[in-house]
Parts: C-alpha cells; structure tokens; sequence
C-alpha cells in the first residue's frame, strides 16, 4: 500500500450474530424498470465507502418506502393532520352552520348566511 493511500474500514458491529453496517448515505437512480439504491457511510474525513448496490422493481421500491414509513407513524399522522388544516384554512367557515365554504363565497352555500 502507498503511504499516500487511505484504506477505510467499513464501519460495522456484530448484532445478535449478524454482521451490521453503519450507513448513512444513500442515493437511488432509475435505471430503465429498475431502480438502483446504493448504501454507504460518509467518514467524518471526507471519505465515502459504498457497501452494496441494489436493484429494485416499482413494487419492491414502493415496498422499501412503505417499510420505512411504518417506523414513522406519528410524523406521517402529523403530516395529515397538517394537510388537513391547511385545506380546511384556505376555506370560509359559516359562522352559522360551520360548513367549509370556498374562499371567494360571499354566502354560505348550505344555510345562505352572510359569510365574513
């Protein structure tokens, strides 16, 4: 090996029997039906180690994203819930009957009252 040459270890721990890799880069390009995900670890020194390259199928990658997201559930009902206000915020609320009426309504399309 050449003085100058950097040779980087993979970052790795035995769990439970099973060799474990620390990654924390990842990138994902299409390639014709298949989608490539490339799984790494970025040293701290600026070194990047690519540990595998897999291929996956729309099916495969929409099971991959779906896992991911079920380890995240109270984020993904967050995000609903925040969708949610902000559709119901762009709407005028009846100050009568409480229906959801579109921004520009002048009257409440359900009780006909007066909308502010």
């Amino acid at each position: 090996m050449d003085k100058n040459e950097v040779r980087i270890e993979p970052v790795e721990s035995i769990v439970d029997s099973i060799t474990v890799y620390f990654a924390n880069s990842f990138s994902i390009v299409q390639r014709g039906q298949h989608f490539l995900l490339t799984i790494g670890y970025d040293h701290p020194d600026g070194v990047s180690v690519k540990y595998r390259t897999f291929a996956l199928d729309a099916d495969g990658l929409e099971r991959l994203v779906d896992a991911i997201n079920s380890l995240f559930p109270e984020e993904k009902e967050q995000e609903e819930t925040s969708e949610k206000k902000a559709s119901s915020s762009s709407k005028k609320v009846c100050p009568n009957c409480g229906w959801e009426n579109e921004p520009s309504a002048k009257f409440c399309v359900k009780c006909g009252a007066k909308l502010p």
